[in-house]
């Protein structure tokens, strides 16, 4: 009986399980991303930071509900 679960553990400890993932070559990424997407996505990420930035700042300025006024003298 001890044999065979010296025979289990030892063909149980001898098998790695690995991730198997698709190879990856060179050409994946270099096929559709290009120095100008890339720098075209970062342009495209700093306009609408800035126009979100100017969106909210504009939205942040509170005008007054009322003006105050000073009150005239009357000259008699």
């Amino acid at each position: 009986m001890s044999s065979v679960s010296d025979t289990l553990v030892s063909t149980t400890s001898s098998v790695s399980i690995t991730p198997t993932l698709a190879p990856l070559d060179d050409t994946f990424f270099t096929d559709w991303v290009t120095p100008g997407l890339v720098m075209g996505l970062i342009v495209a990420f700093m306009f609408f930071a800035l126009v979100l930035v100017g969106i909210s700042w504009l939205a942040s300025i509170q005008t007054p509900k009322t003006m105050p006024s000073t009150k005239q003298k009357k000259n008699q």
